[in-house]
């Protein structure tokens, strides 16, 4: 969480996840997909330019 804390921009929120308290049954987790979206994307650029030969 501390981690998590530093990499927040200065007029960013946070989620309260402490206020949970021992009755959430799931660990918080953060899940992305963006950079394998950008990856496909470039790839499909790449292809359709010709660069990929």
């Amino acid at each position: 969480m501390e981690a998590a804390r530093k990499e927040l921009h200065p007029d960013q929120l946070e989620f309260d996840l402490d206020s949970l308290g021992e009755s959430a049954s799931v660990s918080p987790a953060v899940q992305s997909q963006r950079s394998a979206l950008l990856w496909d994307v470039m790839r499909n650029v790449y292809t359709i330019l010709g660069l990929d030969r």
